[in-house]
């Protein structure tokens, strides 16, 4: 066996690791009631911005090739903007008025989006 197929055997990417990832994942953005300190809060918000911008990224590059996956991936970043706008309501960044106006802007971009799937 080459050092080349040695390499690659060792680097094979398996299912079971993007199971254990989506798994950290989701507790990670997940809200709980109990922050542990302001960075923890701050950590949060971080973590769900990057995905959103990632899963943004992913819809941009055109992968995913079926409506209902997209749609699917839409209905997430919106969850997950939802999630942030709720830990910056609770921490005072925010008021309810803003996130109606974001609900609303998104709630017409998504309609938008689903309306333009091919």
């Amino acid at each position: 066996m080459t050092a080349l197929q040695q390499m690659e055997i060792s680097s094979r990417i398996g299912e079971e690791e993007f199971d254990s990832l989506s798994e950290i994942l989701f507790h990670s953005v997940s809200l709980n009631r109990e922050y542990k300190s302001q960075s923890a809060i701050s950590k949060k918000e971080e973590l769900i911005q990057d995905l959103v911008l990632f899963l943004n990224k992913y819809l941009a590059l055109k992968v995913t090739a079926s409506s209902k996956q997209k749609l699917q991936i839409i209905t997430l970043i919106h969850k997950l903007t939802m999630q942030k706008e709720l830990i910056e309501l609770q921490t005072g960044k925010l008021n309810m008025k803003d996130i109606k106006a974001a609900s609303k802007t998104f709630g017409k971009k998504a309609q938008s989006a689903v309306g333009n799937v091919k």
